[in-house]
């Protein structure tokens, strides 16, 4: 999800924790301009809360496997190996 929101804002994909929170961040509304302070713990929790609410579905599609039509939906046909190869794991 965040390497999505990423590429969708023209970021580098997170390579560390420092860049994920960074990313959350964004998520939660900081802009990273030059002159502005490190994102607060406010905006990160925001953040974290709106990826945690976007993943919900695509967990949700994951758990319910390949055949189901919410998985067909979320997951294009470039991830279905990946997907199914998750959805094949024991828990």
């Amino acid at each position: 999800m965040l390497s999505d929101f990423a590429a969708a804002r023209r970021f580098k994909g997170p390579e560390n924790l420092g860049q994920a929170i960074n990313l959350a961040a964004a998520m939660g509304g900081h802009l990273h301009r030059k002159h502005d302070r490190p994102p607060g713990n406010e905006v990160v929790w925001l953040g974290y809360a709106r990826l945690a609410d976007a993943s919900r579905p695509a967990e949700r599609a994951r758990r319910l496997g390949p055949e189901s039509a919410m998985y067909r939906l979320l997951c294009p046909d470039r991830n279905q190996d990946k997907w199914a190869a998750r959805a094949n794991q024991p828990r």
